[in-house]
């Protein structure tokens, strides 16, 4: 096993708004491996975008309009590893691909990983999920135990918030990530939010998303809108389900102004994060929305615990996701599964992902 690994983690979130690229330097192996981000970009998906939206909202494509649009995909991501210069020198790149569908026992992330093997001539590995909901799990989530080797504490119970198209939550209690511990790590879906805040935007005003949650700020909270969200989502949590398709569709806007209904959005997914980390010492937000500051400043209001930017740990909020794919890349690579039974429900141990093999097995390495 080599002392030191080069691993790029590629991530297109459920947003669906850009191409995250974490190029990562894993040291050590297994559990115990030391993590430092080389560096962090994202790149627009541009006119991709929409043909991306198209085919997750269920609009009928031709076979030959799908392949193509997986095409594009890969393409995109190998041109964005070649803009971060260090294609020759990667071991391996773990790319999630784009969900399109996720209602297990079905999940799709769509991605044609040959022009990306091609281009660094190193493995990738993609199609992480449908290994863990082949053994009853349900695919998702798969971060926490990436979560525990980035972010493990021994005197702190920590909740990491992922803030991106869903709201996904990751409970560490106090403890160094060890295999003895890995059971003790909590992990769930929450509600959308981005889904909702970014949807209301395009579909009311056309724009791609509520700028620091200013128009957010302005509106008022609708008392029986936020009833019923919190009591349907708050049943979500309860039944321990992942979320996909269908989950991310908006609810009946009815007459409410824009402002009005991002401030309901806002209190909504705030006092359902409130809510699930009443146990935490500290709260760890990261993804898109931790730039609404609307927000954040609603999810303070709903904390009993402080709550941090991932930025003061070192990660750019952004990158939380790529860095964990990287993470979850050595770990498949060392033997090791990601899926956590008590998280996804799993029946048992296997280890996730599809592999391309560019200049054959030379390149993998097991410990």
């Amino acid at each position: 096993m080599p002392s030191q690994r080069l691993i790029a983690g590629v991530m297109t979130g459920t947003s669906i708004d850009a191409i995250d690229v974490a190029v990562v330097n894993i040291t050590g192996s297994g559990l115990n491996i030391g993590v430092e981000v080389y560096s962090f970009a994202s790149f627009p998906l541009t006119s991709l975008a929409d043909d991306l939206r198209e085919l997750a909202s269920g609009k009928s494509k031709s076979p030959c309009e799908i392949a193509e649009i997986e095409l594009q995909l890969g393409e995109q991501i190998a041109a964005s590893l070649g803009v971060q210069g260090c294609t020759d020198l990667l071991d391996l790149a773990v790319v999630h691909g784009q969900t399109i569908y996720h209602k297990p026992p079905l999940t799709w992330q769509l991605l044609n990983p040959w022009p990306i093997a091609s281009k660094i001539a190193a493995p990738v590995l993609y199609d992480l999920r449908r290994a863990d909901i082949a053994t009853n799990g349900q695919g998702a989530p798969l971060t926490p135990i990436a979560d525990a080797i980035l972010f493990g504490h021994e005197s702190r119970t920590r909740a990491i918030v992922n803030l991106g198209g869903f709201c996904n939550i990751t409970i560490l209690p106090k403890s160094p990530a060890t295999m003895q511990t890995l059971d003790s790590i909590q992990g769930f879906d929450l509600c959308p939010c981005n889904h909702w805040l970014d949807g209301v935007m395009r579909l009311r005003t056309g724009t791609p998303y509520d700028n620091q949650g200013e128009l957010a700020s302005k509106g008022s909270i609708v008392e029986p809108l936020a009833r019923s969200l919190i009591d349907r989502w708050s049943d979500c949590v309860r039944h321990n389900r992942s979320l996909g398709t269908d989950d991310d569709l908006l609810f009946d806007l009815a007459d409410y102004s824009t402002a009005d209904v991002l401030a309901t959005c806002c209190e909504v997914i705030a006092q359902l994060i409130g809510q699930a980390c009443s146990d935490s010492d500290e709260l760890i937000c990261a993804g898109g929305s931790v730039k609404n500051e609307h927000l954040m400043s609603r999810i303070r209001a709903h904390s009993s615990a402080p709550v941090i930017d991932m930025e003061g740990l070192g990660i750019d909020p952004q990158a939380r996701e790529a860095v964990a794919l990287a993470v979850l890349g050595a770990l498949c690579l060392d033997n090791q599964p990601i899926g956590l039974p008590q998280i996804t429900g799993s029946r048992k141990a296997i280890i996730s992902g599809s592999w391309c093999l560019p200049t054959g097995t030379d390149r993998i390495f097991h410990g």
